[in-house]
């Protein structure tokens, strides 16, 4: 299984997110529903919209368990 975490910080080193802003954000979680749900939320918290949606888009991150692409299959 892909680490979740770790992918979405290099996306956000990637797409030039400040170390201030990184620094308030907790990768060290487990690869897990539960904490990157939490990560989530802190990004919500801690981002603009734009930039959210620019990582969740590249890593393809959804809070259902589900891809939208999927139910068009």
């Amino acid at each position: 299984m892909p680490n979740t975490m770790k992918n979405i910080r290099e996306t956000m080193v990637k797409q030039g997110i400040t170390d201030e802003i990184m620094a308030q954000l907790s990768f060290d979680g487990e690869n897990n529903l539960e904490d990157i749900l939490a990560l989530i939320g802190q990004m919500d918290k801690l981002l603009s919209e734009s930039q959210r949606l620019a990582v969740m888009e590249q890593r393809g991150c959804c809070t259902t368990g589900k891809h939208k692409w999927r139910e068009t299959l």
